[in-house]
């Protein structure tokens, strides 16, 4: 299954090679196209949104290519694809991920540098991008705390038309050896604080505040003087950032992209835990059918003092 969306996020479109689709029985005539359109979603809210799908007439077909574990699956943002292996701790990008790479091509930074760290790179779609698109960054370096993160940006590299740039580091947070980067990019980094009443761990790699406090107190050490920081979050955390932001010396010097987006609060299984975000702000109910809050992703370019 292949889901790409335009550079503007004003479609995503869905497709599937002929051969995918013949090996699954499908009877596919030689006049079909290599890669097969099955749909497209105007104005996306989600990387997977059953009830826009519902709507599609290959809306059934597209669910199942998604959920089998034999088809690849991949996701591409203006012509750069990055595939999901479905390796425990890793997922597909999600809608958070591409207004990430949104902003992300507005940013001038990127233009003039060379050595670029990837934070939290998760499957790698941030650094690839960077890289793809602007030829003068000379060396990439991926950094996550899941193994399985870090292979799979690695397996993703090996598509790209570049080659000879790309380094990998599994590490929590920003405990690596040493080194000074031109710039650091941290896509869609967790910043859904908890509450008093919660009786459950929050999971850092979705949940609290903890990864995105750990890049604010250190990124200062990895970066030569005047480099930035590309850094998107969602809006329930705005409050923390802001907090985190004074405290570790950094400001917003420009907002790249900003999008309301579907926040999936099943996910957070605690139904006061919603009802505080909403009240904290950050967290607000959507109309319409589908996904009932949404939240607002930010994309924003940092700098330290």
């Amino acid at each position: 299954m292949i889901s790409g969306y335009n550079v503007d996020l004003e479609t995503q479109s869905y497709f599937e090679e002929r051969s995918v689709l013949r090996d699954l029985g499908m009877r596919i005539g030689p006049d079909f196209p290599s890669v097969v359109p099955l749909g497209e979603i105007r104005n996306p809210v989600a990387a997977l949104d059953s009830h826009a799908l519902e709507r599609l007439p290959n809306g059934k077909l597209i669910s199942y290519l998604f959920s089998n574990p034999e088809v690849p699956n991949i996701t591409s943002y203006d012509g750069i694809p990055n595939q999901w292996f479905r390796l425990d701790g890793t997922w597909p990008c999600t809608i958070d991920t591409m207004v990430h790479l949104r902003g992300q091509r507005e940013s001038e930074v990127l233009k003039n540098v060379n050595n670029v760290l990837d934070f939290a790179c998760g499957n790698g779609p941030a650094g690839i991008y960077a890289a793809e698109k602007n030829s003068g960054i000379g060396a990439v370096t991926f950094l996550d705390i899941e193994p399985n993160a870090v292979y799979t940006a690695r397996k993703n590299t090996d598509i790209s038309i570049r080659n000879g740039l790309w380094g990998f580091q599994e590490a929590d947070g920003l405990s690596i050896p040493p080194q000074k980067f031109d710039a650091i990019i941290a896509s869609a980094i967790p910043s859904t604080p908890g509450y008093p009443g919660l009786e459950r761990p929050l999971n850092p790699l979705f949940e609290g505040t903890e990864v995105l406090e750990k890049l604010l107190s250190r990124a200062p050490e990895y970066m030569v003087e005047g480099a930035k920081l590309i850094l998107s979050h969602s809006s329930v955390g705005e409050e923390a950032f802001r907090e985190l932001a004074e405290k570790y010396g950094a400001s917003v010097d420009r907002v790249l992209y900003e999008r309301d987006v579907a926040f999936r609060v099943e996910f957070l299984n605690d139904p006061k835990w919603v009802e505080h975000l909403e009240e904290q702000g950050g967290l607000f109910r959507r109309k319409g059918e589908g996904f009932p809050y949404g939240h607002k992703v930010s994309v924003k370019e940092v700098s330290f003092s």
